[in-house]
């Protein structure tokens, strides 16, 4: 899950989506699969659910600011003199 954000309507059945990524987010190619959105007077939730509500979406993040845990390719054993 990626931050909080906030929606506003630009025209007639749609909404624009903005958030703010977390400074220590990964960078990569995140699959968007659900989106949640509330509102609050009256207090209701809505979720969307892709592929069956939306058409699949994936987001690129850079962050140059992450650290990405390496992966380990090999290994090799060596033996101590």
């Amino acid at each position: 899950m990626i931050g909080n954000g906030s929606t506003r309507g630009s025209t007639a059945n749609t909404f624009d989506v903005s958030f703010t990524v977390p400074t220590n987010q990964a960078s990569g190619d995140y699959r968007i699969d659900v989106i949640y959105g509330d509102i609050f007077e009256p207090l209701v939730g809505i979720e969307y659910h892709s592929p069956t509500d939306f058409s699949p979406r994936m987001l690129k993040i850079n962050n140059a600011e992450s650290i990405v845990r390496p992966t380990i390719k090999d290994v090799e054993e060596v033996s101590k003199p």
